[in-house]
């Protein structure tokens, strides 16, 4: 087995620094990758992402990891942090987007039923919440961390 190693935000950013960008194999917590969180072009990796994006990613990271074990199953992230160029485009939120600042994930669980899932964490999330259903299927959990302890949801 491979061993496991886990950047911390500052060492990302300091490969920013040189250039390079982390990959699949570099974890931000047991369960996720940096590879997850960045999806996005190195190009706009090296132009767009701050210290503070990662360090909030890793926020996001570790509640992820308590959902994780909560529900007893693994987690699928879609969208994490996006850069403001990206959200500008895939997002009504724009440039300044909770995906934007490391704030926000988008994902599913698997071999989970979403809908209660998500039914069970609105009520305990202390952030933003959103499900987004096409057709019947879950397409995606929206959760962030933007104003930590006032609780909103909106449809999609």
């Amino acid at each position: 087995m491979a061993n496991i190693i886990i950047m911390t935000p500052e060492q990302v950013f300091a490969l920013k620094k040189q250039g390079l960008a982390p990959s699949y194999p570099f974890k931000i917590t047991d369960h996720f990758t940096w590879g997850e969180v960045l999806r996005t072009n190195p190009e706009r990796f090296h132009h767009e992402v701050t210290l503070g994006m990662l360090q909030q990613a890793l926020r996001v990271a570790e509640a992820l990891e308590e959902l994780r074990k909560q529900e007893g199953a693994p987690i699928v992230p879609t969208s994490w942090l996006r850069v403001p160029s990206h959200n500008d485009k895939a997002s009504k939120s724009g440039r300044d987007g909770p995906h934007t600042t490391g704030n926000a994930v988008d994902f599913t669980f698997l071999g989970k039923d979403n809908v209660a899932v998500y039914n069970r964490l609105a009520k305990t999330w202390k952030g933003g919440h959103a499900i987004k259903v096409v057709k019947g299927r879950v397409s995606f959990i929206h959760l962030d961390m933007v104003r930590w302890g006032k609780p909103r949801t909106w449809p999609y």
